[in-house]
């Protein structure tokens, strides 16, 4: 390990900034804190807002106490300072260290940060984000993005001169979270602000900026030309999301005479080391633009920390225009080098084709696997994009599909028509039309009288009545009564389907009947890996599109990374009604997705039915923005290849493959799926909503995520399970070959209810939970579930009504319990009181007060049960 004292570097009018790297503490005890990579950290991302300077920081457990680290740093001035903590604080937890500072043998500072309660600066609450003071805790839908800095508002009196700060492990009361502190910042500005907080898209984490100009890396040169040059340095792209526009830098300011190196010059704004970086070289003349080196030029370069002290980084022979790669922990971490990204890409080379598990000889003769490594114009990043197996989008060197043409975005008609003229020839092996990432596919505008009509012809064409709607179809509003508005939202999306049923028409007609047309779903708002019903399910039964895309960010957000599952699930029960091919994003990039996760992804997409492996962007890593692989994981590269060729190896048993018949099923209806967006959520009942600032609005979850986690735990028992919809139940006749149906929603469709009556009285089972249909599709009370069930239900009892499975539930507290005679049960989120309303219920377990929790009734040659919670 290298080890730096503290730097302050502050022009004229900046306030005073100490940094003290978490990674440069000396740790007192040999079982104490620790110099951790952020690997071994809450955050560990290509993307999002929690971020770790220099990759380091100093971590020990939760359990652990009265354990010391301390550091030694320069004031520069005798001055009031605030102390900041600037530590990883996922919601909830408690993450308790106290930092000292000693002068002169004397303590003249101690305060204690990391109380669950206490106020922080976080990630994105910058002006012109959320424009947010510090707060105690924050919401935000996806999850986790909580990097926080504390201090207390009183300052310190410090003199100039050196300062010990120590770091503490205090008793962590429960709920007790890991500690990791990647850096103490000391301020003389009293204000809760930093670098960046006021302008957009820059201060998603704390004091980075601080903390990253704090530390200096240098750069020089050698001039192997025959005339006066300096550098250009280039970053085609940071990797620091929302900050990630190409970085320059023309350096010195003097130009460098022939056979001369070049002055030492501080390059720490071009490589800003949040990430590992890559940093091009070429040589240029006086005027800073004209290039005066050879494609033979080699510009020895070196790396240094304090050139002065002789603590030289690395020293790198760059052949011109080519690449250095900066490890992200270059700067602490004695076992990283600086490399040429094209030598690590011939080391990962020279691995594939001696080391890496090979199952197929040839690369996949069916199945596309996609994956951008075209911002390259280095033959060798080409080379080691077919080196990995990708059978798409190479030049005529390589061996690929034969239709293999893909582009993103063409949005209207226009666009199409002239991509295709664009295309020429070429246009019959274009495969892939995008009509746009991460969209909606919209509505229409309810208060235009122009839909009116359209919207009664439509009510009739469904056969719908006076009955159904509390008013005569001809007499019909967008936006009446409950029925009208719930039949609205579905006469809009099939308003918009026809939209984009339209384009890919036009599509077909302009590229060949072989084109695939899609739109990549996001499945990372409101309930997670669920999905939009209309957008994801309805829009592929009314042909919509002619391919169902989504992807795989899962390691983004506190999901289970088994709930790739129930997305490719989902994608299956949209598909079935039209068989098109799924499109699926599974996303390599690394730092984030674990490389073993990553291989189990993609080989459970192919097995789940998916046509289509897209891993996004890719390498080389300087190349791209938020989403790469970085250099540093070769476990990654190795796992895209040996997943590519494990498809290749079965791809003959898939060709004409169909997915399994499933005998249980779980029901997603749009009945729950649109009203629970809507349902009220009482802050106050919520300990953790009402703990923090909203950072938006959240919507319930409970139903949606009941039916998620029955699916998963289904499946975890091996069972093959399908997921079908209400209209599925009331359309056709896809009840008969299912043995076993699972519903979860407070809301069911109420004409789906007889056909259930009728598929039970059969010999099916049903099971009912988290609400059992007590509202119907208009969010009316209904009864004709609960008839079935043959109880009726008091008012759901509700304490968690959005919850994250790696976040909220792990410390979600019962509801209430079973009667200590019964099974154990809890009630997680949701408790209904049920009663028996027949006199063939069996109750099987009961609440502490004695009603019923759970039931069972025989129907017919079939049984119901009836559970009173999620």
């Amino acid at each position: 390990m290298i080890l730096l004292s503290a730097t302050s570097l502050c022009h004229a009018d900046d306030p005073l900034i100490v940094v003290a790297e978490g990674e440069r503490f000396q740790a007192r005890e040999d079982d104490g804190w620790q110099v951790l990579h952020q690997d071994q950290s809450y955050a560990t991302q290509t993307f999002g807002g929690m971020w770790v300077t220099h990759g380091g920081l100093l971590g020990v457990s939760h359990e652990r106490q009265d354990v010391t680290a301390v550091q030694t740093v320069q004031i520069p001035e005798a001055n009031s300072y605030r102390v900041w903590s600037k530590y990883q604080a996922p919601p909830y937890f408690n993450y308790l260290h106290r930092i000292e500072i000693w002068q002169r043998n004397r303590k003249v500072y101690s305060f204690d940060y990391g109380k669950v309660a206490a106020k922080r600066m976080y990630s994105f609450c910058g002006k012109t984000v959320y424009g947010l003071p510090p707060q105690q805790q924050i919401w935000f839908s996806w999850g986790v993005d909580h990097d926080a800095a504390e201090a207390p508002p009183q300052r310190v009196r410090l003199a100039k001169g050196p300062a010990e700060i120590r770091l503490i492990a205090l008793p962590n009361p429960e709920p007790a979270g890991d500690r990791f502190v990647d850096f103490v910042l000391l301020t003389s500005s009293p204000d809760d602000t930093c670098i960046g907080w006021e302008k957009h898209g820059q201060a998603k984490s704390p004091f980075t900026f601080e903390a990253l100009h704090a530390t200096p890396i240098y750069l020089r040169f050698k001039n192997t030309t025959n005339q006066p040059a300096k550098g250009s340095l280039f970053t085609h792209f940071g990797h620091f999301t929302w900050h990630c526009a190409p970085k320059r830098a023309v350096v010195p300011e003097q130009v460098v005479g022939p056979g001369k190196w070049s002055p030492w010059v501080n390059i720490n704004e071009v490589v800003e080391l949040v990430t590992d970086e890559g940093l091009q070289i070429t040589l240029v003349g006086e005027d800073g633009k004209s290039v005066i080196g050879r494609p033979n030029t080699v510009v020895p370069t070196q790396i240094a920390l304090a050139p002065a002290e002789n603590r030289l980084l690395g020293e790198v022979p760059v052949p011109h225009g080519e690449t250095v790669h900066f490890p992200v922990d270059i700067v602490w971490n004695r076992e990283q080098k600086l490399q040429l990204s094209k030598d690590i890409a011939a080391e990962l080379t020279s691995k594939a084709r001696t080391d890496w598990r090979k199952a197929s000889p040839q690369k996949p003769q069916y199945i596309p696997f996609y994956g951008s490594f075209s911002r390259s114009d280095r033959p060798w990043a080409e080379a080691f994009k077919n080196t990995l197996g990708y059978n798409t989008l190479l030049s005529n060197n390589y061996k690929t599909l034969k239709v293999d043409g893909y582009h993103q975005h063409l949005r209207n008609e226009q666009q199409i028509r002239d991509f295709a003229t664009k295309l020429g020839g070429e246009r019959t092996n274009f495969r892939v039309c995008s009509f746009g990432d991460e969209i909606s596919l919209g509505t229409i505008n309810f208060q235009d009288p122009q839909y009116v009509e359209p919207f009664r012809k439509w009510l009739k064409q469904k056969r719908l009545t006076a009955s159904d709607l509390g008013v005569s179809p001809d007499q019909a509003t967008l936006t009446g009564n409950r029925r009208l508005q719930w039949y609205a939202q579905q006469f809009s999306a099939e308003q918009r389907f026809a939209h984009y049923r339209r384009l890919t028409g036009i599509a077909k007609q302009a590229f060949g009947p072989q084109v695939l047309t899609g739109a990549n779903y996001s499945p990372h708002h409101d309930v997670m890996y669920y999905g939009n019903h209309l957008q994801w399910i309805d829009a592929f039964k009314h042909r919509a599109m002619s391919m169902f895309w989504t992807e795989d960010y899962i390691f983004f957000v506190p999901e289970l990374p088994q709930t790739m599952s129930f997305l490719l699930a989902r994608a299956q029960c949209a598909v079935k009604y039209h068989k098109q091919p799924i499109h699926m994003y599974v996303m390599p990039h690394a730092p984030g997705q674990p490389a073993d996760y990553f291989r189990r992804n993609v080989l459970l997409s192919i097995g789940a039915g998916a046509k289509h492996i897209d891993h996004f962007w890719v390498a080389p890593q300087e190349n791209y923005s938020e989403n790469y692989v970085s250099w540093q994981y070769p476990d990654t590269f190795q796992a895209i290849y040996e997943s590519t060729y494990d498809t290749a190896a079965v791809e003959p048993l898939l060709q004409d493959a169909r997915r399994r018949p499933a005998r249980i099923a779980v029901v997603t209806g749009k009945a729950t799926a649109l009203n629970e967006d809507h349902a009220p959520v009482n802050v106050s009942a919520d300990r953790f909503l009402r703990m923090c600032h909203l950072a938006s609005k959240p919507v319930q979850n409970i139903c949606r995520k009941d039916q998620q986690l029955i699916y998963l735990a289904l499946r975890q028992a091996q069972y093959q399970v399908d997921l079908i919809t209400e209209d599925d139940i009331i359309e056709g006749n896809y009840l008969d070959q299912y043995q076993v149906v699972y519903f979860a929603g407070e809301w069911v469709n109420a004409r789906a209810v007889p056909r259930l009556e009728k598929w039970v009285r059969d010999g099916g089972v049903l099971y009912a939970s988290t609400g059992l249909g007590h509202l119907n599709q208009y969010n009316e009370k209904e009864s004709s579930l609960l008839a079935l069930l043959g109880v009726s239900a008091g008012p759901p009892r509700k304490n968690l009504y959005h919850h994250r499975p790696l976040c909220e539930l792990p410390l979600a507290e019962a509801v209430g319990t079973s009667h200590s005679d019964d099974l154990d049960l809890e009630a997680i989120a949701f408790l209904q009181q049920l009663r028996p309303t027949a006199p063939d219920v069996r109750v099987l377990v009961r609440w502490q007060d004695g009603t019923a929790a759970v039931t069972e009734r025989a129907l017919g040659r079939g049984k119901v049960f009836a559970v009173g919670t999620a």
